[in-house]
């Protein structure tokens, strides 16, 4: 809020001063104009005033110069006819205070315009730049990441090697298992082996006893 006032002073300031100028500009281009005309017209008087002395007093040279006198004369009219010598006095000052007066409000007004077609452009210039840096940010994250599925298309092998792994790990684990397993019945077969030779070793005894038994029984 403190800066729209500070730039809202700072153009009303600007526009106060191009009105003043614009208003003693036009004036002074006026009444330069307005004494222009006055001095072109009192010097073809006085030229003419010359040559009508001259006349009296010098009729031959008069007559010889003639063409001079002609031309003199027509600019004196010329000088008199111009718009700012037939116009009064009043009606140049009304003339004047009412070209102050516009000019100081076209300088006003023009100041005013100026101040915000260039901000406005600027704000366009800001905004234009803010789009520009946002789609070329925004083209860059789709370049790369367009090189990233590039990359990936273009390494195949890389998933291949991975899946590969992936297999591996799971067949030594199946393998872990199968060992794991193969290992335990190899252990219960042992078991029952030696439970096995123990009843051999006991029936073998008990055959022995036997025999034994028998071979007594014949003695007798």
């Amino acid at each position: 809020m403190k800066r729209k006032c500070g730039l809202r002073s700072v153009t009303l300031f600007l526009a106060i001063c191009v009105s003043v100028f614009s208003a003693c500009f036009c004036v002074l281009l006026m009444t330069d104009t307005y004494h222009s005309a006055r001095y072109k017209l009192d010097t073809h008087s006085q030229e003419c005033q010359g040559w009508e002395a001259c006349r009296q007093t010098k009729p031959a040279y008069y007559e010889a110069n003639a063409e001079a006198v002609n031309t003199c004369r027509k600019s004196l009219e010329e000088a008199k006819d111009n718009f700012w010598v037939k116009l009064p006095k009043a009606q140049l000052i009304g003339l004047l205070v009412l070209a102050g007066l516009g000019s100081a409000t076209g300088g006003f007004l023009a100041t005013w315009a100026i101040v915000w077609f260039v901000g406005l452009g600027i704000y366009r210039f800001i905004r234009l730049l803010m789009f520009c840096f946002r789609v070329k940010l925004f083209r860059t994250g789709l370049h790369n990441k367009a090189e990233d599925i590039f990359d990936e298309a273009e390494e195949p092998g890389h998933h291949l090697e991975i899946a590969a792994e992936e297999q591996d790990k799971m067949h030594e684990e199946e393998l872990g298992t199968q060992v794991e397993t193969l290992r335990d019945e190899v252990d219960s077969l042992r078991e029952d082996i030696e439970k096995l030779s123990k009843i051999e070793v006991f029936t073998k005894g008990i055959l022995k006893d036997a025999n034994k038994a028998k071979e007594a029984q014949d003695f007798l």
